[in-house]
């Protein structure tokens, strides 16, 4: 269960990083901060492209792929709500 969690919340940083700054500089260094913190525990995926790619390679076991794909999109739908929100 906590790495469905660190995935959610780390997808949702990742999209506000995107969101909020739109520079590559800052969305690199989020995303390394995000990968060095949780990525021990999940995998640090945080993209659902990444996840189907690591299941396709055999890489990710079949009943962890829909658990990681349900966390991620809440995450970046979060995190797009959240872009709405704060930019107005």
């Amino acid at each position: 269960m906590n790495k469905y969690f660190v995935e959610f919340v780390s997808t949702l940083f990742l999209v506000l990083f995107i969101g909020m700054t739109g520079n590559p500089i800052a969305i690199a260094g989020g995303l390394t901060a995000l990968i060095y913190a949780g990525g021990y525990l999940s995998g640090a995926h945080y993209n659902p492209a990444v996840t189907v790619a690591l299941w396709l390679r055999k890489k990710l076991v079949r009943g962890l792929l829909l658990p990681y794909l349900v966390a991620e999109f809440f995450g970046a739908i979060l995190g797009a709500l959240l872009v709405n929100f704060l930019k107005g």
